[in-house]
């Protein structure tokens, strides 16, 4: 059985809805359809955050980033001012 590398899960009410492997580069997340990871809610802007994944000779860190989303971004319940590292 092949690895499974980091991958980000989407979560409605407790459902999965997709998963999305992580790998170096921008997932960007938003209603628009063309999203990495798209998110059908009036409360999500059409360009709303990017999850940023570092390569291991730029540090490998791995951001969140707020786009300017009319409602903001939140991560573990506190406002996202412009990025945050995930863990």
């Amino acid at each position: 059985m092949a690895a499974v590398g980091p991958e980000i899960v989407v979560l409605l009410g407790g459902n999965v809805l997709r998963t999305v492997p992580v790998a170096e580069g921008v997932l960007t997340l938003g209603r628009l359809p063309d999203n990495s990871i798209p998110l059908e809610a009036p409360a999500v802007s059409r360009r709303h955050a990017e999850i940023r994944v570092q390569s291991a000779a730029e540090g490998g860190a791995v951001l969140l980033v707020d786009l300017g989303s009319s409602n903001g971004t939140f991560l573990n319940g506190e406002r996202l001012e412009g990025s945050a590292p995930l863990h």
